[in-house]
């Protein structure tokens, strides 16, 4: 768990800034059942400063690499990018520059040998360089931070204060300012939340009244019957002795953790069923 921390508690009780919600408020008793005979005090796991690191190593890389298939950056703009973030440092900034050097070295290199896209091939190579370079920044780190992170008083991320959080940092740059405000990124995003939208909105009403004494109608009990059953059974599973307004509350639950377990390709193929 990256942050241990309520829905609840991150609106009106965070005094560590988490940025996103642990988890549900209706999942208050296991967690504290599980803070307590770990023994954590409410601190973070000590491996989900790794599990965080991994993600930044997996996903910051791969969009550099996702964006260059699909034509949204070029090369040049992440060589300029860098190159720019590289005069704003003054701590990594030389060492910026040595792996900007390792891009246009491995480039010339694919170039060399007649590569067909020279330019990916580099970026896709020199990811896997780079990527080499973060897990052993993160493991030092993790060694250097060991006590406090063991004592729950580390606060901030492994890449704090090395060329691997900088380079993150470039990376976030160049998404922010030409990967995330493409037009392919934002027709994506549009049909995603239309695709989000739609299933609630068709879901939602069904849950409302499953469980209740209220009659469903026809489509409302056939929305319902397409519900997994694993999601029903935990409803009823967390539902037994609990007033309405509660049963309520877990009901919409239901179908939240329904439509966001689904996969993309999932969730994609549903709504075209439905809605198509």
């Amino acid at each position: 768990m990256k942050y241990p921390i309520s829905s609840v508690d991150l609106l009106y009780n965070n005094p560590n800034s988490y940025k996103k919600m642990g988890y549900n408020f209706s999942e208050h008793e296991l967690f504290e059942d599980i803070n307590e005979k770990m023994g954590l005090y409410g601190n973070r796991h000590p491996l989900s400063y790794l599990l965080e690191a991994a993600d930044d190593i997996a996903y910051r890389t791969s969009d550099v690499e996702d964006a260059m298939v699909k034509k949204v950056i070029s090369f040049q703009e992440i060589i300029k990018t860098f190159q720019h973030y590289r005069t704003q440092d003054g701590i990594y900034g030389s060492r910026i520059q040595e792996y900007i050097n390792k891009l246009l070295t491995i480039y010339e290199e694919e170039l060399a040998k007649n590569e067909r896209k020279p330019e990916l091939t580099a970026v896709q190579r020199w990811n896997q360089y780079i990527q080499s370079m973060m897990i052993i920044n993160a493991g030092d780190s993790f060694i250097k931070n060991y006590e406090e992170i063991m004592k729950g008083k580390f606060n901030g991320s492994l890449f704090d204060d090395t060329v691997s959080g900088d380079i993150i940092l470039a990376i976030a740059e160049l998404s922010e300012r030409l990967v995330y405000t493409s037009s392919i990124k934002t027709r994506t995003e549009l049909f995603g939340r239309r695709v989000i939208n739609s299933l609630l909105n068709q879901f939602m009403p069904a849950a409302l009244v499953y469980d209740t004494e209220e009659n469903a109608t026809f489509i409302e009990q056939r929305t319902i019957d397409t519900v997994s059953e694993f999601y029903k059974s935990m409803y009823h599973s967390e539902a037994y002795k609990r007033n309405e307004q509660e049963k309520l509350y877990l009901r919409i639950l239901m179908i939240t953790d329904y439509i966001s377990g689904m996969t993309d390709s999932y969730a994609k193929r549903l709504y075209q069923e439905l809605f198509a």
